[in-house]
Parts: structure tokens; sequence; C-alpha cells
């Protein structure tokens, strides 16, 4: 009797140790056999749209999935989803959620119509031959602002993903405040802006606050100093981004009927040489322009 239920317990084992083996082969493992390194966006023309740059209401697009495949996959399937906005081609399933509605279509290379509301939105894709899977997504603007020249500015919260001691010094300075301490001067006005907010001026289709006035690009920032910083993002070196120590530099602010120190400082003593306001980045100097508010 006993031999028989120990035989029953081994057969109702092997049985269980089967089956949860046959289980784990139908799981579908997210590793480096199959990755899913970008998804290319491309106009009607065939030019590529780079990231961050938004497209028209209505407009139509194409993605393509650019995977990486190693030795050891199968062949590949894709399954790509967005949020909103319809693909026009291979259309599988919709289905409504209960915060979204997911469009699915199939194919390495998809066309995508962006919806008829201004927003940003994801488009994703799921690449895999049964037991490995890819996954890659990237966001698309649509009706948002998007420069039309370089350089353009950027705001001080990319400046600081590789200058964050510097950052962290201006963060304790008057300049980081300038907004705020505008805004609450009973006098306060449109033609302030200028001073007060990085990229207010002339020069049309380079973003700051006179095309986007969003707070990413209020107070006096780095680039109220440096001058548009997009070429320098997408290509640090000294060469594509203004360095200057020079008093005229401050002056475009610091100067005027409310704000006359330029004007002071020339007929101070310290005008000696045209650097001599801030003449060259020494800890002394230093404690001068980054003065703590």
């Amino acid at each position: 009797m006993t031999i028989l239920i120990k035989n029953k317990l081994l057969i109702l084992f092997t049985f269980l140790l089967i089956f949860f083996i046959s289980c784990e082969k139908e799981v579908i493992k997210e590793i480096s056999t199959i990755s899913v390194d970008q998804i290319v966006a491309f106009d009607a023309n065939g030019t590529e749209i780079a990231d961050g740059t938004s497209i028209a209401v209505g407009q139509t697009v194409s993605f393509t999935a650019v995977v990486d495949l190693k030795d050891d996959a199968g062949d590949v399937s894709f399954e790509w989803f967005a949020d909103e906005g319809e693909f026009l081609e291979k259309i599988k399933l919709a289905t409504e959620t209960e915060n979204q509605t997911q469009i699915f279509a199939s194919g390495d290379t998809v066309q995508w119509k962006a919806p008829g509301d201004e927003g940003t939105y994801n488009i994703s894709v799921h690449a895999t031959d049964g037991e490995f899977i890819g996954i890659g997504s990237r966001g698309m603007g649509v009706g948002a602002y998007s420069p039309t020249v370089t350089p353009y500015y950027v705001s001080d919260g990319v400046c600081s993903s590789c200058h964050s001691t510097t950052h962290a010094d201006w963060a304790l300075t008057g300049h980081s405040v300038a907004w705020a301490s505008l805004m609450e001067n009973d006098y306060a006005a449109a033609y302030c802006y200028r001073c007060h907010t990085v990229g207010y001026e002339g020069e049309v289709g380079n973003s700051g606050y006179d095309e986007v006035p969003i707070a990413d690009f209020v107070n006096v920032q780095c680039e109220n100093c440096h001058g548009a910083g997009s070429d320098h993002v997408a290509g640090p070196s000294k060469t594509n981004i203004e360095i200057t120590w020079t008093a005229d530099n401050c002056g475009k602010c610091h100067d005027g009927t409310h704000h006359p120190y330029l004007t002071e400082w020339t007929a101070s003593a310290h005008n000696f040489d045209e650097t001599a306001a801030h003449g060259a980045p020494t800890y002394s100097l230093r404690r001068c322009m980054f003065r703590v508010s």
C-alpha cells in the first residue's frame, strides 16, 4: 500500500514537473536576443523627423523599427501600439481600456496619422520571434512648438545635465528667481521680460520666452549670457557656445534708467580694462558673479 502511494506521488510529481517545464517554454523573455535600438520617423517626402520635433495635427508619418538580432533569434514579427491616432495599413484590432484607446498594427514599418488634438503621443513596438521580445517606444509631438533655426534655446534644465555643480551655484543667486521677483513688483511690465526671462529677443524661430512662454524659459539662465545652446548640447565644444567676460555682456540688462550699473561701473576705478567686471573665471570673481540672493 505504501509503495503504491509512493508510486502515485512520483507519477504526480513527474506530471507536474513536465507541466511546469512546458509552461516555462511559453513565457516570452525580454532579453538582449532581440532589442529595438530606435524607432525612426519619416515624413511623406522620406525626410527623417528628429526626436523632439513636432508634426502637424492630422499629418501622416512613417515609423520604422530598427532592431538588433542575435544569432539565436528566430523569424521576427512586429506589433505596433499608439494611444491615439490611426495606423493606415495592416490594422488588426482596436480595443478600449479604462484610460486610453490602443490601436494595433503589424510590420516593421507602419504609417500613422496624427490625431486631431494637440499634444504628445506615445508610439511603441513589440518585436518578437515567439520566444524572445524587444520593446521600443518614442514620443511624437503633435501641433506643439518646434524651433525652425539653430541654435535655439534649450533652458537651464538641459544645461544642468552636464553642468550640475555650476547649476547648483546658480540656483542660489538672484538670477534664478528673477521672474518671481518681477511678478512680485507692482510695476512689472512686458518690457521687463527681456531681462527676466531667457531668449526674449528678435530672432524668429529659436524658441525662448517670447515664442514659448513656459516655465522652462523664465529667470535669468545660462543662455542669457552664453547664447542659445542647442548646438552645444548636440556636440559640446568651446567653439559653439558664447564665452565672454566683458562688462558689456552684463550691461545688456544691468544698465539703463532703472539699473544703471554698467554706467556707474564704467565711471568707477574698477574700469581699468574691458574685462575687469568679471575679468577671468577665478574663485574670487565667481563669488561676485554667483552672489547669493
